[in-house]
């Protein structure tokens, strides 16, 4: 019932792959058995597929042998796993796999490793062999959804791996960011009340009151080198003060 029918060549290589690592598991080595035990796991429809299937022209069959010797063990699995494969991937189009694969972009509810796994699945579907990891990057350097991250990618600076941990990296910031502002925003700023006393001619005592934020009041002395609030941007205490910008690349 989970089977896509529009994918039945990726559904069945990976149905076979899971299925091989059961045999090494359960340590089947012959042909018979395989055979036997695959047609029970996949259920009716795999058997009923089989069944109604001819031959395929890869498969072997040994030629038999003069008694006393025993016959060779015909190898009905690895027939069975031609003749399925042969119905269920058919003929490669490589041009409309490569459309695909070009068309491919991270959407906006999707994560940088399911872009990624996304576009290597797909990949391995175009035979771009030793080109698989330069395609990925280009792909990426045009469908992701972080202009960043795009950007990144056109300056032609970081390989494919370089680039995606840049790209995790900037989704766990966000994601920081993101419960700061939602914690903030839940929580509200704490507010200070202050009294300030002024004494006029007549000896009399004025008091004024009010309240302000801790972050208004922290914003209008903040640093811009470094962001503190302790001291102001023209400060000699800044640690900063003869650094380079990451940003705009400018010293001070």
């Amino acid at each position: 019932d989970s089977v896509d029918p529009s994918d039945l060549r990726r559904e069945w290589e990976e149905w076979l792959r899971a299925f091989e690592l059961v045999l090494e598991l359960k340590n089947i080595e012959s042909q018979h058995d395989k055979l036997v035990f695959m047609l029970a796991r996949g259920g009716r429809g795999l058997q009923r597929i089989y069944y109604n299937l001819r031959p395929v022209a890869s498969e072997i069959y040994p030629e038999p042998v003069k008694i006393p010797r025993l016959p060779k063990e015909i190898p009905e699995y690895d027939n069975a796993v031609k003749r399925l494969s042969s119905f269920f991937i058919g003929k490669r189009n490589e041009r409309v796999e490569l459309e695909v694969f070009r068309s491919l972009k991270q959407t906006a509810d999707e994560t940088f490793n399911q872009f990624i796994l996304k576009l290597r699945t797909q990949a391995a579907r175009c035979d771009f062999q030793d080109r698989e990891e330069r395609e990925i990057l280009q792909q990426v350097t045009m469908g992701a959804k972080d202009e960043r991250v795009r950007d990144k990618g056109l300056e032609n600076m970081m390989n494919l791996d370089e680039l995606t941990n840049y790209a995790i990296n900037r989704e766990i910031l966000a994601k920081q960011k993101g419960k700061q502002n939602n914690f903030g925003a839940e929580h509200g700023v704490s507010t200070i009340s202050y009294v300030k006393q002024e004494k006029s001619s007549g000896g009399s005592a004025k008091f004024y009151g009010g309240g302000s934020t801790m972050r208004n009041r922290r914003t209008n002395i903040e640093c811009e080198r470094c962001g503190s609030w302790k001291h102001r941007k023209d400060s000699r205490d800044c640690y900063a003060r003869n650094a380079r910008c990451n940003n705009c690349g400018v010293r001070g």
